[in-house]
């Protein structure tokens, strides 16, 4: 500490002299008004942003203790936010030993409709799969600390926002979480093999038409519905698991204190969910098409990563050229339990039965299905509960085609009349146009929106020919990419070249 000598005052410049009081009013006003944008700060602005999150994984030191705290994990990097979409900043530790989930989110919310908005719902889809288990503590909302209320057992989260957002505005959304997983074999759960976070992380409802957009829970479709946002999520696990997840890596740190964690930092824009998946043990293969990295995940065995890697490179190729060029970086096929498959932005789910066996087999074609639902549904959006024909039954057709391209026509009539054609004769098969919530169970669902909905198109196809076929959904992609189409939308399109589409029937 440094000591300085004392000065004598001249005469006149005591404690009453008129320069000196006049001095510390003046730094006692600047004092007060100091104070006051202290006190009132929060209540200055509809659209004040939640201070920026902790420093990048680079900057702490990602380490979890034997029981670890969420503030151990690595928090996402700082954003500048000029509020163009939504953006969800997250924070979790997945301890697949205990089933435990724990973290944060910042859900920096934009209004991009002209109503004012007074609440923001939200989805909690983990509560739909296993009621209650996904619990939101210490909300704030524009820095302020607010209440919050569940509808739908849990499944519907409505954020008040007292302030209003108004068009074009924006609210800072905060909230605490921890989750038991359900012990499922599905796209959300933990499973034999791995911890699939599929729909895991709540997501925004849709705001159209002057009304929220709710949809129930149906186990055997999609019933989701979603604008494209921006995610910056730091997954922080036990480096025995290989973590795959929506978007780029952009940076990991591994540590140990006790035991051994790894925090990984992912970076995805424009995309319409997050979903990761954590595999114990993985082997991994990577190759690259065009730019994209393509990874495939398998339990067990690289000599099934590698064909299946290949298979979704190849996919990738025939969509780029035919459709329009894939809009990321990397896209990840991950081995699983569930049956059949499932899609999600930059990252599909696959049965490990087709895993293992993807070559001039169903596994192709399922495969080639989830890989080209990133161009309907990932970019091309639409509702898949009131119309999941919009994007399904597209979808199915394009992997056909993509089949017929790769494995000759011969496999493609074989593949067709063995999983197409016999669905017609489903109980409970109905128009292709029929809403999710309008079947009883899934072979109706399978049958109508997939079977029809696929044969629909090939008579569109056979009539119209490659060229102009393509060159509809390539006219259809740009029209509506990163935005949300509907069934008129595609009626329109067809109908305007002659082909009349018999959704209805």
């Amino acid at each position: 500490m440094v000591y300085k000598k004392r000065r004598r005052l001249p005469a006149g410049r005591g404690k009453h002299d008129p320069r000196i009081i006049i001095a510390a009013a003046a730094a006692a006003l600047i004092l007060c008004a100091a104070l006051a944008l202290i006190i009132f700060k929060p209540f200055s602005g509809r659209n004040t942003p939640a201070p920026s999150p902790s420093p990048s994984p680079a900057q702490t030191n990602g380490i979890a203790s034997e029981t670890p705290a969420v503030t151990d994990a690595p928090q996402p990097s700082p954003v500048v936010h000029a509020f163009e979409r939504t953006t969800y900043d997250v924070n979790m530790f997945v301890d697949p030993d205990t089933d435990k989930v724990e973290g944060s989110m910042t859900m920096h919310y934009v209004n991009r409709s002209s109503d004012e908005l007074y609440c923001i719902y939200a989805y909690a889809y983990t509560n739909a799969v296993s009621p209650s288990c996904f619990r939101v503590s210490r909300v704030s909302i524009n820095n302020r600390e607010a209440y919050f209320e569940t509808q739908n057992n849990g499944m519907i989260l409505v954020f008040p926002v007292l302030d209003g957002i108004e068009p074009g505005g924006a609210a800072t959304v905060y909230f605490e979480f921890e989750c038991t997983l359900p012990k499922v074999n599905g796209r959300l759960g933990h499973g034999t093999n791995a911890v699939m976070l599929g729909n895991f992380l709540p997501i925004a409802a849709v705001y159209e038409d002057g009304e929220w957009q709710l949809r129930d829970y149906v186990s055997y479709g999609d019933s989701f519905y979603s604008d494209t946002a921006d995610y910056r999520v730091v997954i922080t696990a036990h480096t025995d698991y290989t973590v795959a997840a929506t978007g780029v890596m952009k940076e990991k740190q591994t540590s140990a204190k006790g035991r051994y964690y790894e925090a990984q930092y992912f970076e995805a824009d424009n995309v319409r969910s997050f979903a990761a998946a954590l595999i114990k043990n993985a082997d991994v293969y990577t190759c690259d098409v065009d730019g994209v990295k393509v990874t495939a995940y398998s339990f067990s065995s690289s000599a099934w990563a590698k064909p299946v890697a290949m298979i979704a490179a190849d996919a990738i190729r025939f969509y780029s050229r035919f459709i329009a060029p894939y809009p990321y970086e990397t896209f990840s096929i991950v081995e699983s339990d569930i049956g059949g498959g499932m899609e999600y932005p930059q990252l599909v789910m696959i049965e490990k039965e087709s895993f293992r066996s993807p070559t001039m087999s169903i596994g192709t074609q399922i495969i080639a299905h989830e890989t080209a639902h990133q161009w309907w549904y990932g970019v091309v959006g639409s509702d898949e509960f009131r119309e999941p024909w919009v994007d399904e039954a597209i979808t199915e057709f394009c992997a056909y085609l993509f089949v017929r391209s790769e494995c000759g026509v011969d496999f493609y009539e074989t593949l067709w009349n063995g999983y197409v054609t016999p669905r017609l004769n489903d109980e409970g098969v109905t128009a292709v146009s029929t809403p999710l919530d309008g079947f009883e169970d899934g072979k109706g669902y399978f049958g109508s929106v997939y079977a029809k909905g696929a044969i629909m198109y090939r008579k569109a196809y056979e009539q119209l020919g490659s060229d102009k076929f393509f060159e509809l959904l390539s006219k259809y992609f740009d029209e509506h990419k990163f935005s949300v189409a509907k069934g008129d939308d595609l009626v329109k399109l067809f109908a305007d070249a002659g082909i009349t589409l018999e959704k209805d029937q």
